[in-house]
């Protein structure tokens, strides 16, 4: 996916910052641990010195999409939309740590994000 694309159609008011990951990509000489949690520290990093105090939407693809959740479900008050492509909780089942067979996907993301209502 070319978020470059994705940005020519937003609104001319709105801002986008597409981050790589760190060790992948322009952040590849960055140091690691390369794990999920360092990267959603990352990513909350970045929308705490962007975001000019506002909470903004979030969105990853693939392995992004799980680094946005993590990220999302530790600071909920940086995030007021997410949108995970290609990853995300519909895809615990083939995780190591699956959801009971008894939990929705939905169920995971609203107690994971802390999502009102």
């Amino acid at each position: 996916m070319s978020f470059r694309a994705v940005a020519r159609h937003l609104p001319a008011e709105w801002s986008m910052y597409a981050r790589d990951l760190r060790g992948r990509g322009g952040s590849a000489a960055v140091p690691g641990p390369y794990v999920i949690g360092r990267h959603a520290a990352d990513v909350c990093r970045a929308a705490e010195e962007f975001g000019h105090g506002r909470p903004g939407a979030l969105t990853g693809q693939s392995l992004g999409a799980y680094v946005a959740l993590r990220g999302a479900a530790d600071r909920p008050e940086l995030f007021d939309r997410l949108l995970l492509i290609d990853g995300g909780p519909h895809q615990a089942q083939t995780d190591a740590r699956p959801a009971p067979p008894h939990v929705s996907p939905g169920a995971v993301a609203h107690a994971s994000l802390r999502v009102p209502g």
